[in-house]
């Protein structure tokens, strides 16, 4: 059904990306059967593999990483240079052998292939820039700068493309968080994990300890820092502390609603008073039950 709606949403004609033409030369069981074939793409050919247009990048990746990439890796390779390769498939064959080599942890060629990439053309279906090429980008160089050889001048410079072409993107702000990391500026990272929340009129992030350097254990939000925070999760603490936040109180209307759940189990079925125990199966707990005292 998602497929006849994108049919139904191009009604005036397939997008730029699709080629007609190649697509009923390359498949002839779809010109053989009479179907538009832009249709036939978002009904069936786009869920069976079948490609939108010549583009064999594309067609070695999906090999790529099934297993066969003694034989895709060296034809991928060989299009980033081949007179008969397209733009579009020189463009692909470097983002595809980048995130390749992303998984070896080869960062330095990482660089190198996304480097070669123009960016201003489209490798994505969607058109314009891949916001992908730009993360890859930052996560490389940010992992070569932990190795000691990093390109600061040429992070900062991907950091600002990233932002220019993808200013709202939550993706954004965290690849700059990261870069912050090694640029080594805490407040500037802190603002960048901020920005989406921000954003939306979500709570903002703090440090939970000034002192220490941020983590995901060193984070808080901010307004726990400004309003007593109550916890439930001891009750049998001296009266209104908690063990885990030793300087917050907890609220009276927690403490009185603990001690009506205690009468209640006091009072079970009449004036006998039974003594109530709790009912465990195998670890479950199903409920309560009385028994006499």
């Amino acid at each position: 059904m998602a497929g006849l709606g994108l049919a139904k949403k191009s009604a005036e004609g397939p997008p730029p990306w699709f080629d007609e033409n190649w697509y009923l030369a390359e498949y002839p069981d779809v010109a053989a059967a009479g179907m538009d074939p832009w249709v036939h793409y978002c009904r069936h050919g786009k869920a069976e593999g079948r490609l939108p247009r010549r583009n064999r990048a594309l067609a070695w990746e999906h090999h790529l990483w099934r297993g066969g990439e003694a034989v895709m890796a060296p034809r991928l390779e060989g299009l980033l240079d081949h007179s008969d390769a397209t733009p579009e498939e020189q463009a692909y064959a470097r983002w595809a052998l980048a995130r390749w080599r992303a998984w070896q942890g080869d960062w330095r060629e990482v660089v190198a292939l996304l480097e070669g990439i123009d960016k201003s053309r489209s490798c994505n279906d969607a058109g314009g820039p891949r916001q992908g090429i730009y993360l890859l980008l930052v996560e490389a160089l940010c992992r070569l700068a932990e190795q000691g050889a990093g390109d600061e001048a040429l992070l900062k410079q991907v950091l600002g493309e990233l932002r220019a072409h993808f200013p709202d993107a939550a993706d954004t702000r965290l690849a700059e968080a990261n870069a912050q990391r090694v640029l080594g500026d805490e407040a500037a990272r802190l603002a960048a994990i901020n920005a989406p929340f921000a954003r939306h009129g979500l709570d903002e992030v703090t440090l939970r300890d000034a002192g220490k350097t941020l983590s995901l254990d060193n984070l808080t939000p901010y307004s726990l820092l400004l309003t007593p925070h109550a916890s439930p999760l001891s009750p049998h603490q001296p009266e209104g502390r908690s063990p885990l936040t030793p300087d917050r109180r907890i609220p009276p209307s927690y403490l009185g609603h603990r001690a009506a759940l205690q009468r209640r189990g006091n009072d079970c079925h009449g004036a006998a008073q039974p003594a109530c125990s709790d009912l465990a199966t195998s670890g479950d707990h199903r409920g309560r039950r009385c028994q006499p005292g």
